[in-house]
């Protein structure tokens, strides 16, 4: 095993805009309390935006909630319900939680709702530590785009070949997921 991995683990570091955020599924759940982070929070003047209690509490923008209805997504999960409003304020985030729990539409919707739909050129990177990561990343965000004219989510990873990469990454891309 390699140092700094965990099997067992979901890995995710997205990098768009002015937002970050990684998250790590350990292999032992941990839960921390929002309180534990408070004097952090006050050292640094830090605001801690409202959790959602639903997804249009937010103003995620109408293509992704109509996309979010027709998947079945009703109430946001505890991570989505902390870190989306957190990521639309344009805000960093570390966030921490189990496989299955919502981590990908938690940095994504956010991230997503803050891109520039005028722009083809890459404005959110999303690198993940393996091949099969990066393609149920890209192709939940490839869903939750549906409805975004002319949006392109690019999967880039080892096993194709380069030139055609290169090519689709010239094309233009807004996501590129790694």
């Amino acid at each position: 095993e390699q140092p700094g991995h965990r099997s067992g683990s979901a890995r995710v570091a997205a990098t768009a805009l002015r937002g970050v955020i990684a998250y790590t599924a350990p292999s032992r759940p941990t839960l921390r309390a929002a309180q534990q982070f408070q004097p952090f929070r006050q050292n640094r003047a830090m605001a801690s935006p409202t959790p959602i209690q639903n997804f249009d509490d937010h103003g995620l923008p109408e293509p992704l909630l109509q996309v979010l209805r027709e998947v079945g997504y009703e109430t946001p999960s505890p991570i989505q319900a902390e870190a989306i409003p957190v990521l639309l304020a344009g805000h960093d985030l570390l966030g921490q939680a189990q496989t299955g729990t919502g981590k990908t539409a938690a940095f994504a919707l956010p991230l997503l709702a803050r891109a520039d739909l005028q722009k083809s050129n890459t404005q959110i990177l999303v690198l993940t530590p393996t091949r099969e990561l990066a393609i149920q990343v890209a192709e939940a965000c490839q869903t939750y785009t549906r409805h975004l004219p002319n949006f392109h989510v690019l999967p880039i990873y080892g096993g194709q070949a380069y030139g055609i990469q290169l090519r689709q990454l010239q094309r233009g891309a807004q996501v590129v997921v790694g």
